[in-house]
């Protein structure tokens, strides 16, 4: 056999090799989940037995988890069970868990994905405080767009250092009332759009100093006095 056409086949296998090992520990992860719901009925087409590309919900680039969407779906599962398992999947870009029952602290969140880029978790009863959210943001390095709103962060002592390095940041109908936190999510260079509206902060509008890459900024529904 030609020695190009070998080497080319033994890639070949190799490659295969590496995409069954991917889809199997993605297998593995989507059925821990489902396992941990308190009714995993929930989701009748997860069956172990069968692709997980195949599953609802789960999209897939070749056999590896891209995208998981469950918007509006009553999972009822705890944010700590979502991020041993599905935050675990090792290609996955979008995850939507909106308005899906959730409970829990956004601290719960320690490492995510090196691909993850988008992360909807809005209307849930997530808790946490602004610092817990910018931790989060720190903690998923290919992170660009994260929506919390209609949730409970808020309160806590502000520790985070380092801004929030996000192009998105969605923290809408929450209870966020500290100037300071406010002050602090607005000091990131890099955000080009951010809501905190229905919030409850009162006080002067804090100044935004590094805005030069902002392009949508919802401060609605507040109690802010004074000129902008």
């Amino acid at each position: 056999m030609d020695l190009k056409l070998t080497l080319i086949l033994s890639f070949s296998f190799c490659f295969l090799i590496l995409l069954s090992a991917a889809s199997s520990e993605d297998l593995k992860l989507l059925i821990s989940f489902k396992s941990s719901l308190p009714n995993p009925t929930v989701l009748p087409s997860w069956d172990p037995r069968r692709s997980p590309c195949s599953f609802s919900g789960v999209t897939c680039m070749g056999y590896a988890v891209t995208a998981v969407n469950f918007t509006g779906v009553q999972l009822g599962a705890s944010l700590t069970s979502v991020a041993a398992t599905l935050f675990a999947l090792q290609s996955i870009e979008n995850l939507s868990l909106s308005f899906g029952n959730l409970t829990g602290a956004v601290s719960a969140v320690s490492s995510c994905g090196p691909r993850l880029e988008t992360l909807d978790l809005a209307g849930n009863a997530l808790a946490g405080s602004v610092s817990d959210v910018a931790l989060l943001a720190a903690s998923c390095a290919s992170l660009r767009s994260l929506n919390l709103s209609f949730n409970a962060v808020g309160g806590g002592k502000l520790t985070a250092g380092e801004p929030i390095r996000l192009d998105s940041l969605d923290l809408s109908y929450n209870k966020i009332s500290s100037e300071g936190d406010v002050s602090f999510i607005l000091s990131s260079s890099e955000m080009r759009y951010v809501d905190l509206a229905g919030n409850q902060v009162s006080g002067q509008v804090p100044a935004v100093v590094n805005c030069s890459a902002l392009e949508h900024l919802d401060l609605s529904s507040n109690e802010f006095s004074g000129e902008i």
